[in-house]
């Protein structure tokens, strides 16, 4: 057992030995790695962190394979337009993977740019570049976005580089080739400068290679580009022509596809049915329309007959009679309105069709005694603060409150009635 025991402590000593050197094995890779511009060891463990996008979904976690991986080193950041620190968070925030393949696939957009530019930018790109593959096209990315992987070789690149005229789009593939249009970046500068800067980088970085890589913005960016530029065959003749096969990269073409001719006859009958369909949906508009016409009259004359009903039971109740009708009768005159509003327009209606003959007459008395009343009333006590009333002032009141209310109800369905009267009466000596 002693000797159990002092070989266990023996190994632990050895294990803290081991522990000790790595440490300072690590400390010192970090200097050189600083020293160097590379990525830290922190900066690595900081990679592991899973993040959310913006649709709330967790990301892919970080990859990090022993001694094999080759880090971006800090002369790719100011090309980002990303400082090295925010760079490696994007990094660990998107879930990227950081690999030793140094393939990339540069696509070209050069329409618009003479014959003579297109050529030597290509040439400057085989020159100053790694690149395997060249897809010519501006419709590429609309093909691969279409059939999710690009044409081409069955050894895919990791990255692809997009030249344009305004913009450089950076977009990674997956191990299967297709392109990751959530993780697209771009670089706006001037065509010749961008692809000068972009191919000197893509050349001093040893494995530039980022996959799932950042924003979504490009990809609209692009394709929002892209959709207002024109394609010819020539163009496409034009850059084929100034490929550089002596080193074995070659240039991929898509196929031209010629717009579909429109003879005059075919023209005119899609103008037929264009012209046909816009009827029809107008029909169903009005049809619509119509249908929710005929609902709001039907609720509007339900509505009517019940505030009729309760109007007519309120006469035997003589006492109360005037505070019973005080909230019905701006109920009446309204739900005639609506009810005359939404009556068929081929037959309209006036809003006293509506309403029974004496209850018509009442309602107008009603309103008349009420104005009458109101104008004969003293008011001059609802100027005065109730805290200096004594009770039997408070309860007169409140009942000059309650029948001053009722006045101004009646007031304003008199207003109303007058107003429709005098709309009527210009509408009959319009038509006449």
């Amino acid at each position: 057992q002693e000797q159990e025991q002092e070989q266990e402590q023996e190994q632990e000593q050895e294990q803290e030995q081991e522990q000790e050197q790595a440490q300072g094995q690590e400390q010192d890779q970090e200097k050189e790695e600083a020293a160097d511009g590379r990525t830290s060891s922190s900066s690595r463990k900081r990679l592991r962190v899973k993040g959310r996008g913006k649709s709330g979904q967790t990301s892919v976690g970080c990859t990090i394979v022993g001694n094999d991986v080759r880090y971006v080193p800090a002369s790719l950041a100011p090309v980002l337009k990303l400082r090295e620190a925010r760079f490696n968070e994007m990094l660990g925030h998107v879930g990227c993977r950081l690999g030793i393949q140094s393939r990339l696939l540069l696509v070209t957009e050069p329409l618009g740019m003479p014959a003579e530019a297109r050529r030597d930018r290509l040439s400057s790109i085989f020159e100053q570049t790694k690149v395997s593959h060249v897809l010519v096209g501006p419709d590429v990315l609309f093909a691969a976005a279409r059939s999710g992987k690009l044409p081409g070789d069955a050894d895919y690149p990791n990255l692809i580089v997009s030249l344009s005229t305004s913009a450089a789009c950076i977009v990674p593939l997956d191990g299967a080739g297709r392109p990751v249009w959530s993780a697209t970046y771009t670089v706006p500068w001037g065509a010749a400068s961008m692809a000068d800067h972009l191919a000197r980088t893509v050349s001093e970085a040893a494995h530039p290679s980022v996959r799932h890589f950042i924003t979504e913005t490009l990809a609209r960016f692009l394709l929002r580009t892209e959709a207002s530029v024109a394609t010819s065959e020539a163009a496409y003749g034009d850059v084929v022509a100034a490929r550089s096969s002596d080193d074995g990269r070659v240039v991929l073409q898509l196929p031209y596809e010629e717009p579909p001719v429109v003879t005059p006859e075919e023209a005119a009958a899609e103008e037929e049915r264009a012209a046909e369909r816009r009827a029809a949906a107008r029909a169903r508009m009005a049809a619509m329309r119509e249908a929710a016409r005929v609902k709001n009259h039907e609720t509007a004359v339900a509505d009517l007959a019940r505030v009729v009903a309760d109007w007519t039971a309120t006469a035997t109740l003589r006492a109360t009679k005037a505070k019973t009708r005080a909230p019905l009768a701006p109920q009446l005159r309204r739900l005639a309105d609506r009810a005359a509003r939404t009556s068929s327009p081929d037959d309209p209606k006036p809003p006293s069709f509506f309403l029974p003959a004496q209850v018509a007459a009442e309602l107008d008395e009603w309103e008349a005694e009420a104005e009458a009343a109101a104008a004969d009333e003293d008011w001059s006590l609802l100027e005065v603060p109730e805290a200096e009333l004594d009770e039997e002032a408070k309860k007169e009141a409140a009942r000059l409150r309650a029948k001053r209310a009722i006045a101004a109800a009646a007031a304003a369905s008199a207003e109303a009635r007058r107003a429709r009267a005098a709309r009527a009466a210009e509408e009959e000596a319009a038509i006449r």
